[in-house]
């Protein structure tokens, strides 16, 4: 997935992650390999504010971000179609941070030892906003805005109970040492309470990999059967995440 970061500044970031950090996500970024490393080139960008950025002696409004993004850069690394057709849904988020200021004379100046304020679009329930499964969708169209019917994900419930089962792993593991293949004791240690007893799904399994198999195979696989679609999900512990139709 890629990240985009502004500020006020018009100043901009970009970088390409082949899955998150906490996962030993390899980043692919200007500040990694410099004028080598991955950006949105052709990206275009603005910014508008109502005041004067900085300036202690004005009382400013509120700024606003207008951005171009290249369909080609972003699809740099994706399966996805391109260009995209209507219908066709992207996960994405929009996160912010903001540290509360103080006027220092005749600049700002940050307030010491206080963390950042942070907003994000959808929720990841951690300050970290490289959680994708918690992200939201951006449905593409060809109509006027607001002229075209959200489309829904069908197997939203069985990528959602197969992150479940990775986050209990996740947290059995720090409580015992290892993974289990035992879906029932996993059920105390979801985020989510009784979720492996939805509707949705009509049967959880877990195989782990034994220790010869580890160069070659993550340390367990966890399948979620949809209960309702011909489909099903797949999650390992290095968070991968596939649905088979």
């Amino acid at each position: 997935y890629k990240e985009f970061e502004m500020n006020a500044l018009n100043t901009t970031w970009s970088l390409c992650l082949n899955k998150p950090y906490e996962n030993g996500g390899y980043e692919n970024s200007t500040r990694v390999f410099g004028k080598k490393g991955w950006s949105d080139t052709g990206l275009r960008s603005a910014v508008h504010i109502e005041g004067v950025l900085n300036d202690v002696n004005v009382v400013s409004q509120f700024w606003s971000v207008e951005i171009a993004f290249p369909i080609n850069a972003l699809l740099y690394n994706s399966t996805a179609s391109n260009p995209p057709s209507p219908g066709d849904y992207w996960r994405f988020n929009f996160n912010r941070y903001e540290y509360n200021v103080f006027v220092n004379g005749s600049h700002y100046s940050k307030v010491p030892n206080e963390p950042a304020l942070r907003w994000t679009l959808a929720p990841t329930y951690q300050v970290n906003i490289h959680l994708p499964e918690y992200w939201a969708y951006l449905q593409f169209a060809d109509s006027e805005v607001n002229g075209t019917a959200a489309v829904s994900d069908p197997n939203f419930p069985i990528r959602f109970v197969a992150m479940q089962l990775y986050y209990a792993q996740v947290a059995f593991k720090e409580q015992h040492g290892l993974y289990t293949d035992d879906v029932s004791l996993l059920s105390e240690y979801t985020p989510v309470g009784n979720i492996f007893l939805s509707s949705c799904v009509s049967h959880i399994s877990l195989r782990l990999f034994s220790t010869e198999d580890l160069r070659y195979h993550p340390q367990y696989e966890g399948v979620v059967v949809s209960a309702t679609t011909f489909s099903h999900a797949t999650i390992r512990d290095d968070r991968l995440l596939l649905v088979n139709q």
